[in-house]
């Protein structure tokens, strides 16, 4: 049984690979309570191959409408993005849900695997909701934790390689993909200062 799983896991993660227009960003899951809750977010990008770092903050406007705006720069890739949403906060949880845009640059290797020919994305614009489900200040006040799921559709020109072409990159072409990105995270720290893992 263990054998069919890992048959599973390697075909579906095969599916996932390739070529990338969009590049992930480490997704903002403030988990806004209330009116004029203010939650910011500096953090470093994980990928070794393109070191960055990221700003984000989140405000609540109103008891239940919150906004958002999130930046990244990094070696290869840029991207900045904002967001209206909503929230709920119940007994010990909150909901959020939001609706956004952003813009960027992706990145790519042109050639990653012998006999691929990636193309090496230009801008591209993103449209996306997002929803947010956590627990703030568990365990005295130490201790966040959410889920989150980040969906919406990807639009970027993106620039092929024609390698017996001197000049290279010469075949253009706009292209749509969807967006489905999953995170889950920790906060972790004191009451108003907290490093998180996501």
């Amino acid at each position: 049984m263990k054998k069919i799983w890992l048959l599973l896991v390697v075909a579906f993660s095969s599916l996932l690979s390739g070529c990338g227009l969009y590049v992930p960003q480490l997704v903002d899951v403030p988990l806004i309570e209330e009116k004029h809750d203010l939650r910011v977010d500096l953090g470093m990008l994980p990928n070794i191959n393109n070191l960055g770092g990221q700003l984000s903050a989140s405000y609540g406007l109103t008891e239940h409408i919150a906004i958002q705006g999130h930046y990244a720069l990094a070696k290869n890739s840029s991207t900045a993005q904002g967001a209206v949403g909503w929230f709920k906060k119940f007994d010990k949880s909150v909901l959020e849900v939001y609706a956004g845009y952003g813009y960027g640059r992706g990145y790519n290797d042109v050639r990653p695997f012998e006999n691929d020919i990636c193309g090496v994305p230009d801008f591209y614009h993103a449209a996306f909701a997002q929803v947010d489900y956590g627990w703030n200040n568990l365990s005295n006040s130490h201790i966040d934790l959410a889920f989150a799921l980040k969906s919406g559709v990807v639009i970027g020109d993106v620039t092929y390689p024609v390698f017996e072409d001197p000049d290279w990159f010469q075949v253009e072409s706009q292209e749509v993909r969807f967006l489905m990105q999953p995170t889950a995270m920790v906060r972790f720290g004191w009451e108003h200062f907290k490093f998180n893992i996501k």
